[in-house]
């Protein structure tokens, strides 16, 4: 269950996030009048809410894993921002952003595999950090 939720909300954080950059970038190119008060159309408004979405569901995933964990994994909606904009907005993706994105990919497996500390052991604060729970 637990593998799940974390799963869940890591997909959602990046679906999100994906969801919104597409929206902001055709929000910046629209050339109709914008809805608000002529300056924020529609797209850039539902930019704006998944952006929020995204924060809430990272936070969620941030109830189950460690910080640098949640970070390490969500950083794949760097990869899937250029792709989707690969394939939707039809940008054009150059072989650094291709070895790029194979870096990052690498960087997430290589983070996903690593061994996980073991929450029955303690914490031994980094060198020169007093530890306050004793």
């Amino acid at each position: 269950m637990k593998m799940t939720m974390i799963v869940m909300t890591a997909l959602l954080t990046v679906g999100l996030t994906v969801a919104a950059n597409l929206l902001l970038k055709k929000g910046a190119n629209e050339t109709s009048s914008p809805a608000i008060f002529g300056l924020i159309g529609w797209r850039t408004l539902g930019g704006f809410a998944a952006f929020g979405f995204a924060l809430i569901a990272y936070t969620m995933l941030l109830r189950f894993v460690p910080l640098h964990f949640a970070a390490s994994i969500t950083s794949a909606k760097f990869i899937c921002v250029v792709l989707a904009a690969w394939l939707v907005l039809h940008e054009r993706v150059n072989g650094q952003q291709w070895l790029g994105m194979a870096l990052i990919a690498i960087g997430i497996l290589v983070v996903s595999i690593a061994p996980r500390h073991d929450a029955s052991e303690p914490e031994t604060p980094p060198p020169g950090v007093v530890d306050e729970r004793s």
